[in-house]
């Protein structure tokens, strides 16, 4: 004899998988869509900064468009902006106990760099500096334009890092990421399909993105504070044209 309970079981559980799909198809469909239109990084001369150093910035180019979800003067409230910049490691930029960064460059600043590598544990992760800085918007309107956002090396490190940081100060690689309303909207979509300009073009898979990512976060404290946002600079807003009003934390209340 049919156990009933055994029926109603596995009609119960059926729904379940059905609603929990459901549910996540829901979700994904509410991904807001920013598109990141360009990264573009170039050497400034810093207003109000030493003029004998120039600043490496980036700058994020983007734009919020409507979809069935997010409808055009709709608002996003509270959107981060994430960049993290990968660079080579230099001589120049090791130190320790005090320790002034060594002058050498070419094969005897290699040198140094991949003996520093080997006691770090080798792996090729350690071959590299990251740098990472974000901003949070207030509040971003649905298809009102473009928008943009700059963070700056300062000039110091840029040219102590000069061997690995010249012409423009492009990194070797870079990705952005948003997060709104707690999800990460980042350089690949649920699907696996790569978001254009959210990531240097030469990561063209997931697992690569991955593999970068765990790099960045287990050695960007090491920078902390480095990487800054435009309104945190001696210049301050001073490059921008369409920078959308950010929250200040430090605000007290």
């Amino acid at each position: 004899m049919k156990n009933p309970l055994r029926k109603i079981l596995v009609l119960f559980s059926a729904f379940a998988a059905l609603a929990v799909s459901a549910f996540a198809q829901d979700v994904a469909a509410k991904v807001p869509d920013i598109q990141v239109q360009k990264v573009d990084f170039k050497v400034v001369q810093m207003p109000n900064a030493d003029p004998a150093y120039k600043w490496g910035q980036t700058k994020v180019e983007f734009k919020v468009n409507a979809t069935k979800d997010y409808l055009p003067s709709t608002f996003l409230n509270n959107v981060k902006l994430r960049v993290t910049l990968v660079y080579d490691k230099t001589a120049a930029s090791l130190s320790s106990e005090g320790a002034p960064g060594s002058r050498a460059r070419g094969s005897k600043g290699k040198a140094m760099v991949e003996k520093a590598v080997a006691e770090a544990g080798g792996g090729q992760g350690d071959a590299y500096t990251y740098y990472r800085a974000a901003v949070t918007f207030a509040a971003l309107k649905v298809n009102d334009g473009k928008k943009e956002f700059t963070f700056y090396i300062p000039g110091e490190i840029v040219e102590r890092d000069k061997e690995k940081m010249s012409g423009n100060a492009k990194p070797k690689f870079y990705y952005i990421e948003f997060e709104y309303n707690d999800m990460v909207i980042g350089a690949f979509d649920a699907a696996g399909k790569r978001r254009a300009n959210y990531i240097d073009p030469q990561i063209k898979e997931v697992k690569h993105f991955e593999q970068l990512c765990n790099w960045a976060d287990a050695a960007v404290s090491e920078t902390k504070g480095i990487f800054l946002p435009a309104y945190l600079t001696p210049g301050g807003y001073g490059f921008l044209k369409a920078a959308p009003s950010v929250v200040r934390d430090e605000v007290q209340q």
